[in-house]
């Protein structure tokens, strides 16, 4: 007996469809997977964190609550409390969600994060590596510059200018030790081209034109302490690698004393949200499940 033609691609076509669906299927995440972010965060009593996270395209579970440490936050009504997506890529969405982390008892030192807890409104609660959440304690004591401007382009400059004079003991982040070739600093004074050094073993050179032009040395290389008088400004450059995806809120904290020794701490910040290609978000779920999706 002859098979019709049409039976065969009915067969051919059903085959097709259950192959798609499985292969749909098996690229699909078991759980969201977070961003890596690098945020400093000065203690306060009801903080807002905001954090970003992948899904699947057709996941409508919502953030009910998120752990930190001890610490527990939830999306404010009306900030990111429904799914706020940021992105598509194929099936999956980048979205973000503004988290308030409620009462928080004030702390004496210095607190690390690498993870959370999240608990979702229709999926299963997940412990997600996170990169690195600092939070600091309150910080006191006034400051020596009189003036402190910030602007931002291809990199960001703050302008610090000492109303007094100041010894400068270090330039630093809290993320010195895991950012060392993806996130750079520079600092420009009257002498400190004369107080650098070659950079060490390791530590890359980042070759953007923009970034060779920026008026400075590498804080890497500067050999602390230096000195700044009244009125001798002293300009700090940031930036990050451009292939580099993360969310960073980065203080710059430069730390010092002034000339009658009272104690400083003074910062500038660095802020930025991560742009996703098609390929990194594959690199991404890669990382995180140890499974490269074929989309």
């Amino acid at each position: 007996m002859k098979i019709r033609p049409f039976w065969v691609i009915l067969v051919l076509t059903g085959i097709l469809w259950v192959a798609n669906l499985a292969y749909a299927q098996s690229q699909k995440l078991d759980q969201p997977i977070f961003v890596d972010h690098y945020v400093d965060m000065w203690w306060e009593e009801s903080p807002f964190l905001q954090f970003y996270y992948l899904a699947n395209k057709e996941d409508r579970s919502i953030v009910q609550s998120v752990e930190l440490g001890d610490w527990l936050g939830s999306p404010e009504w009306g900030i990111d409390s429904e799914i706020a997506e940021v992105d598509q890529f194929g099936r999956y969405s980048l979205r973000r969600v503004t988290v308030q982390f409620n009462h928080l008892p004030e702390i004496q030192e210095q607190q690390i994060f690498h993870e959370v807890t999240v608990h979702f409104s229709e999926s299963p609660s997940t412990v997600a590596q996170i990169g690195r959440i600092v939070v600091h304690p309150p910080s006191d004591g006034t400051s020596p510059f009189n003036d402190n401007t910030h602007s931002s382009g291809d990199y960001d400059k703050s302008q610090l200018i000492p109303g007094e004079v100041v010894t400068v003991e270090s330039i630093h982040t809290s993320f010195d030790d895991l950012l060392q070739n993806q996130f750079l600093m520079k600092a420009y004074s009257s002498k400190l081209r004369l107080l650098s050094k070659p950079l060490a073993d390791g530590m890359r050179d980042f070759k953007e034109k923009y970034w060779q032009e920026a008026p400075g040395v590498d804080v890497r290389t500067v050999e602390f302490p230096f000195e700044l008088q009244q009125g001798e400004p002293l300009i700090v450059s940031s930036t990050a690698d451009l292939k580099f995806r993360a969310v960073m809120d980065i203080d710059i904290e430069i730390i010092g004393e002034t000339a009658t020794k009272e104690p400083f701490k003074e910062k500038v910040g660095y802020i930025s949200y991560p742009q996703f290609t098609k390929q990194e978000i594959q690199q991404l779920i890669e990382k995180r499940t140890k499974a490269v999706p074929n989309e």
